[in-house]
């Protein structure tokens, strides 16, 4: 791939890319790292929140969608499509504040990832080239911290070779979060301002593998086509809303946590394409689904409720930030987690077989979990700080602690002392000024008082004052005064000062040392402890798809890696049988044979040739249900992908790389293109991205341009499509009949499937005035919305524009016109025909003219108007 040269001064790189300051913010951010170069992709992503980085066990390799003939043709426009697919599904599946992207990236990638941010209010900043080469950045690390030692070393042994793209974007992010430019260690000269501690022994404390590998690609125009994620509008109709859902998030997103939720969104964005990570989370389902477990199920959906996030505690412990919450939602966790595990431990499944359950018995102790309990339940009075909502401690657990405890809680008896003490005092001064016995009663002016950071005080109501006007007895010292009280240090609070002292403080000062150390001891434990929590929150995910494959009746899809198959028997789409009250299901069945080999010659597989089919194209009315039946079939191959079962009763799906989509149009006001143009760029990604593995579909492409053009663009497509070479599985849908007839594509393409959707038509009230008053839906013709094999040679446009409301006149007119093409006319030179009577009509209106014309005024210039208008009338009545 090409370098663009963007260097420019005044770090100014051109094409509106610019290198300017940038403001981390290390408590909440989540910066992602790219870097594309020498054909490769590299990636990492590094979480502020939890100290984690993730990054890629290895680079992406950029493959070019050219045909083998074009030889090593490595252009960098070849590669755009591919990189922007990448990063689309990195970004929007990880959700970044800051994104950090190399000079290196074309311009065209740079545009799209800089819009992309735009629209996720992500940042985007240009570094240089310096900071992508790691300089022992990575070997600095202090690797021991790391549980995934491992995957670190490989990052650092393979770094100075500048083969692994993904260590330089690790190197680029370190020295992001450090402050510092290339060969520049001092900190300050650095244009990377970071708020909060970078310090290097606690800024990462996990190590993930971010995959790319074996997932399956989808795009925004796919996820958007399909519903996969909710739209920003929703409608106002909760009738429609009402136990039924608008996307598939939201199928499965109502019985989960936010946690929850968060990896489901990651799940979806990042489908798998390997067979045995899918066949991994298809075999919990059927476990959880097993009638034997129905009650560990239920028991498990409903401890799993309410899980407090680990990460979140452990953030609190290690900031110092903790509170009595943070020690009640610990304490939460380690029970929920080990009830959940022990249901978990009863399911009936094969303990020998490596799968997420086998995985949670082989890391988590339940003893070990147990163990923690006690000690917090041992240490922390659990009862105490729910009343206080402080963190205090147990008696027991510090001898010095407790100590202090009983000398806090003896200060009462210890401060009365201290004011009987200064009622004699202040009687013995009032006998000596007046000279005889003190009559009064003081005791009711007089108090000892403890103020933590002050110190032990005594204090006098301002009314004494009234009795005994100069209160200043021998040895008081007045500390200061409120509209209320006069507080005093006398030898009695001096001596409590130095012998007692700050005790509050002390018993503060204490706790938070002894909390501070069990802190200590609880952040050890952190890996086990947010592991453990990954792995619940895959548990809850899969638990939400066996809660709607139970109560949807779903089925497990059989995955097939060799065969290029897609076979659906009884088909439902997941989000519309949720909106209806009932639903019609339809098959699909491609088979197109075997997938190629890798570095075979296509040649000697010609699929086509031996009456495989992986082109299915649907004909039919308007609203008989084809787009339904497309998304339907590429939702059941997604839910499929993603480890869920899928609404149908059978179904076989050979694995798939990619999910290609031209269904909607995506027009906004900043795209300054047409319609029939966004629908050409996005069909061309399409025919770019697709492999033998990519499943492509195709609903009424062409109709935003000319009768003559669209049909043919159509047609020359699904031609290419069939031709011998990687075909992916593709499902089409079209109005273009015409393109069916002998001599354009004929009905007997090799390798193309029809399907047709069923209609019943009555041809007496077909093209009759439509009754709004009647509340039936269909008036001539009735949908079935079954999809059978064949073709359609109608779409009943007409038909569907009466039943929208068109004026009957133009409706009455259109379908005389559609009467004279199906006949076969040209309407041009038909309509074009004049009848007798409009002959008779222009002779009559000529023999009018040529009497005008040879008629002489200029003879006539004394003639009275009156005789003018007679003669004019009369040439124009007869």
């Amino acid at each position: 791939m090409s370098t663009a040269n963007w260097g420019m001064p005044n770090n100014d790189h051109g094409n509106g890319m610019q290198m300017g300051d940038i403001t981390v913010d290390y408590e909440n951010e989540i910066i992602i790292c790219i870097e594309v170069k020498m054909r490769k992709l590299g990636a990492s992503i590094y979480d502020c929140r939890s100290k984690t980085l993730r990054i890629l066990n290895q680079d992406y390799i950029l493959n070019v969608s050219i045909d083998s003939t074009d030889g090593e043709d490595c252009s960098p426009g070849k590669f755009v499509d591919e990189v922007n697919m990448v990063l689309e599904s990195l970004i929007l599946a990880n959700n970044p504040t800051l994104c950090l992207v190399s000079t290196r990236l074309e311009e065209g990638s740079w545009n799209f990832v800089e819009t992309l941010c735009q629209s996720i209010g992500c940042r985007v900043d240009l570094q240089p080239n310096q900071h992508f080469k790691s300089d022992g950045m990575l070997e600095s690390l202090e690797m021991n911290h790391f549980r995934n030692v491992t995957l670190l070393n490989d990052i650092s042994s393979t770094s100075s070779s500048n083969t692994f793209i993904t260590a330089d974007t690790v190197s680029c992010i370190l020295k992001v979060l450090h402050g510092c430019h290339e060969n520049n260690a001092d900190c300050s000269s650095s244009n990377v301002v970071i708020s909060g501690s970078s310090s290097r022994s606690n800024m990462i404390s996990h190590i993930e593998s971010l995959q790319l590998k074996d997932r399956l690609f989808m795009d925004r125009d796919t996820l958007y086509s399909l519903n996969i994620f909710p739209e920003s509008h929703r409608p106002n109709n909760e009738k429609v809303l009402r136990g039924g859902s608008l996307s598939v998030f939201e199928l499965f997103q109502q019985y989960l946590s936010e946690m929850g939720r968060r990896l489901l969104r990651q799940w979806m964005f990042n489908p798998l394409s390997e067979y045995r990570l899918i066949k991994e989370r298809h075999d919990i389902i059927t476990i959880l689904n097993d009638k034997t477990n129905s009650v560990i199920f239920e028991n498990l959906r409903s401890t799993m409720k309410g899980f407090p996030d680990i990460f979140k505690i452990m953030d609190q412990f290690r900031t110092g930030k903790s509170t009595y919450n943070t020690w009640h939602s610990l304490t939460v966790f380690l029970k929920k987690g080990i009830e959940s595990y022990h249901l978990i431990s009863t399911f009936r499944f094969d303990s020998e077989t490596d799968n997420l359950f086998s995985k949670l018995g082989d890391r988590v102790n339940p003893l070990a979990l147990q163990g923690l309990i006690d000690q917090v339940e041992n240490i922390i009075d659990i009862e105490t700080s729910k009343e206080t909502k402080l963190v205090v401690i147990n008696d027991g657990i510090d001898e010095n602690l407790d100590k202090y405890k009983k000398l806090y809680n003896n200060l009462e008896n210890i401060l009365s002392d201290v004011a009987r003490n200064a009622e004699r005092v202040l009687v013995q001064l009032i006998e000596r000024q007046r000279g005889v016995s003190a009559q009064i009663e003081i005791k009711d002016y007089v108090n000892a008082v403890y103020i933590p950071q002050l110190g032990y005080l005594v204090t006098l109501d301002v009314l004494i004052e009234e009795v005994l006007p100069d209160v200043n007895p021998a040895g008081w010292e007045e500390i200061f005064r409120t509209t209320t009280n006069i507080y005093f240090k006398n030898n009695s609070v001096l001596n409590l000062d130095e012998q007692v002292g700050d005790v509050f403080g002390i018993i503060s000062d204490l706790e938070i040392e002894f909390l501070q150390a069990f802190q200590e001891h609880i952040l050890e434990q952190r890996h086990v402890l947010t592991e453990y929590q990954k792995l619940l929150l895959e548990v809850e995910v899969l638990l939400s798809f066996a809660y709607v494959s139970q109560i949807r009746s779903y089925v497990e899809p059989e995955i097939s890696e060799t065969e290029c198959v897609l076979e659906i028997t009884q088909g439902r789409h997941p989000i519309y049988e949720t909106l209806v009250e009932s639903y019609i299901p339809n098959d699909i069945n491609l088979n197109g044979g075997y997938f190629s080999e890798k570095g075979q010659d296509y040649s000697n597989n010609v699929w086509s040739q031996k009456e495989f089919n992986r082109i299915a194209i649907v004909t039919g009315a308007n609203q008989s249900g084809k787009t339904v039946f497309l998304t339907q079939n590429a939702l059941i191959v997604f839910l499929a992908h993603i480890g869920c079962f899928v609404p149908a009763e059978k179904a076989k799906i050979g694995l798939v790389d990619k999910i290609l989509t031209r269904i909607k149009t995506r027009e906004s006001v900043s795209k300054n293109q047409s319609s029939f143009a966004l629908d050409s760029q996005q069909m061309a990604k399409c025919l770019s991205l697709m492999t033998e593995r990519s499943l492509l579909f195709l609903d009424e492409f062409g109709k935003g341009t000319d009768v003559i053009d669209g049909p043919a663009i159509f047609g020359s497509i699904i031609k290419f499509l069939a031709e011998p070479r990687s075909c992916p599985r593709v499902l089409a849908c079209t109005h273009f009949h015409e393109l069916f007839k002998k001599d354009v594509l004929t009905t007997s393409i090799p390798g193309v499937k029809h399907y047709a959707t069923e209609i019943i038509l009555d041809t007496s009230r077909l093209y009759s005035p439509f009754d709004f008053t009647k509340h039936e839906e269909n008036q001539g013709i009735t949908f079935l919305f079954k999809i059978k094999e064949g073709i359609s040679s109608q779409s009943f446009g007409v038909y569907c524009a009466k039943i929208c409301g068109l004026n009957p006149k133009i409706v009455e007119r259109a379908q005389e016109l559609s009467s004279l093409i199906d006949k076969g006319y040209d309407l041009v030179s038909y309509c074009g025909r004049l009848t007798e009577e409009d002959i008779k009509r222009f002779e009559v209106s000529q023999r009018k003219v040529k009497a005008f014309i040879s008629w002489d005024l200029d003879v006539e210039f004394n003639t009275p108007n009156n005789e003018l208008k007679q003669k004019l009338k009369y040439i124009l009545e007869n």
